[in-house]
């Protein structure tokens, strides 16, 4: 479902957990262990903030310090050669 998309968030893990490796070699935008993220799997849904999300649904993620928004928002992509 990766290949899908252009990044991810979940609920568990950290700096080194299988997700944010594999997001890592993808060159994909990852946030994990997001606090704020509870996953249904039965339900095929997400609540995000207070917000529930269906699959599909589109969401904005910051990388570089884990904001997560709703909706579709205005992105900046920046290389990691750029943060240095």
């Amino acid at each position: 479902m990766i290949l899908k998309t252009d990044g991810m968030v979940t609920a568990l893990g950290g700096a080194t957990s299988h997700a944010a490796l594999v997001a890592q070699q993808l060159g994909r935008t990852c946030v994990v262990g997001c606090r704020e993220l509870s996953v249904d799997d039965e339900m095929r849904q997400s609540t995000l903030g207070g917000s529930t999300l269906c699959s599909g649904d589109l969401i904005s993620i910051n990388g570089i310090d884990g904001s997560v928004y709703i909706g579709k928002h205005a992105v900046t992509t920046v290389r990691r050669h750029q943060l240095a």
